[in-house]
């Protein structure tokens, strides 16, 4: 019920400020959550190969 709310009163708002900030932050979550993914494999193949 609140997320409803908020996307009603956000479509009536003439700056779409929060759609940018809400974009902004979901991309850079995303961006983290899969950084860190592949590279555990540089490191193996460095101690694989010494």
């Amino acid at each position: 019920m609140p997320r409803r709310r908020w996307v009603s009163h956000a479509t009536l708002r003439d700056s779409p400020l929060d759609a940018i900030l809400s974009g902004t932050i979901m991309r850079a979550v995303s961006f983290l959550a899969s950084t860190p993914l592949p590279l555990p494999l540089p490191v193996f193949l460095l101690f694989r190969l010494s």
